[in-house]
């Protein structure tokens, strides 16, 4: 009996799957340049990897998201309030978009920071710190003789 109760906890301990992974944690996107016109995905955009390690479905929320400064685009949302990615499968991976969006009167030139939370079914909340500071650079046009 004692055997099948250390088996037992031994599984519930290595079984139980991973976690969600993701990368990287933080976003500090340095001087974005506002001058120039915005991308699509916005200033400095970069990825956010997350791999669903669990053995099991996750649905994933994106909460405290301060969509007047940053802009988190994925390849499909499954909700807009808040932002729900389709439930991520096992071993499954999605990559999102994080990039500067805008900033407020009187912010130029002083670095914005804020965070975001990462929410899934069964798994502990983690928070992604970002910042950045909007500067106007004026860009010079290179290739012209």
């Amino acid at each position: 009996m004692t055997r099948w109760i250390l088996g037992l906890m031994a599984c519930l301990t290595a079984c139980g799957g991973g976690d969600l992974l993701i990368s990287p944690t933080a976003f500090p996107l340095g001087e974005v340049n506002v001058q120039e016109d915005r991308p699509p995905a916005g200033y400095s955009a970069r990825d956010l990897v997350l791999t669903n390690q669990t053995g099991r479905n996750l649905d994933i929320e994106l909460l405290d998201v301060d969509s007047t400064r940053i802009f988190i685009a994925a390849p499909f949302f499954a909700s807009d309030d808040p932002p729900t990615l389709p439930s991520l499968a096992p071993e499954e991976t999605v990559v999102l978009t994080v990039g500067a969006w805008d900033y407020e009167l009187g912010e130029l030139t002083t670095e914005l920071s804020g965070s975001f939370r990462i929410e899934a079914n069964g798994v502990d909340s983690v928070s992604i710190p970002w910042s950045f500071t909007p500067v106007r650079e004026r860009v010079e046009d290179t290739a012209s003789p």
